[in-house]
Parts: C-alpha cells; structure tokens; sequence
C-alpha cells in the first residue's frame, strides 16, 4: 500500500465520504508483464456502503493525479466522532474450535470492523485499544473503536459478519 484516507465534505447538512487506497502493483512476472498500481475508492453519504471503482495504471503519477481529481471537493479532513464498544460473543461457536480455526475467526472479525469502518465513511485506523480481545475460555470479543455513526455501524457490521455464521441477538 502507498497510501491510504478518508476525507469528507458536507452536503445538505449531511456528511459524505471518499475512501481511497493506492496499491503497489504486484512483482509476479510470470502473469503479467504489465503490473499496474491501483486506486481503490468509494464515495458516498456516511453510513452508506457503496460500490467502489478501480483505476490501473502502470505510471504511479496517473494514479495519483486521478486521485486528486476525485478527492478534490472532498475538504474536511475528520468529522465528529466517538467511541463505542464492541462485542461478540461466540461461547458455542468456539466450543468445538480448533486454534486455526479459532485464529482466523478473530482475525476476520478484527478485519471487518475495520472494512465496515472504512468503506461507509465511519473512520479509518479508529481502533481504540491496540489489543483487541478474544479468548476461548470467555468466548468474548471486545474491543473499543471510534465512528461517526453507531447505528450505520452496527446495521452494516452485522449483516456482513453474519454470513460467516456469527449472529447477533
């Protein structure tokens, strides 16, 4: 990764986002001789969570020159935010979880919080404490993280970390 933000302006009274990312491009040249960067983005109203679209280009200055013709009416830097606490608890899961297994269910809920928070416009590197929690002997994920938008959090984190089998009551 090259680079990576959130930046916002305000619209109606209402905050909308634009999510980038600038990737390096991939040094495999058994499949291609062409390695392109890429610009990864969405843009939408807080809380939503868009369809993002991708620009390749093999010459970094094109990347980032596109990406500032994206970004360029998006001035607001950080918008109010604040923290809540988040918790799974996955007793019955885990009651017949190898530690593999166990291993990347608490890496994909860590990753989730994170793309949810990312890709609707709630934050970016917003998790509070470093070491988040998840044991086998509590079957309890905790961790602190701040948004702009509890609910928009809570709706989307949900619907994307139940399809892994994980539901929330």
């Amino acid at each position: 990764m090259i680079e990576e933000n959130i930046l916002y302006k305000l619209i109606n009274n209402k905050y909308h986002f634009c999510y980038y990312i600038i990737e390096d491009p991939f040094d495999d040249e058994e499949i291609s001789d062409y390695n392109p960067y890429g610009l990864e983005y969405c843009q939408g109203e807080v809380g939503e969570f868009p369809d993002y679209e991708v620009e390749v280009d093999k010459d970094i200055d094109k990347i980032r020159s596109y990406k500032d013709e994206v970004v360029k009416t998006y001035n607001i830097k950080e918008i109010p935010s604040f923290e809540i606490q988040v918790s799974i608890f996955l007793e019955e899961i885990l009651k017949n979880c190898d530690y593999d297994k166990f291993n990347r269910l608490f890496i994909h809920i860590t990753r989730t919080i994170d793309f949810v928070s990312k890709t609707a416009g709630l934050g970016i590197n917003n998790f509070v404490c470093p070491s988040e929690t998840l044991t086998r002997e509590t079957g309890a994920y905790n961790t602190r993280v701040m948004v702009n938008d509890k609910e928009a959090f809570q709706k989307i984190f949900i619907d994307l970390i139940s399809s892994c089998g994980i539901t929330m009551d």
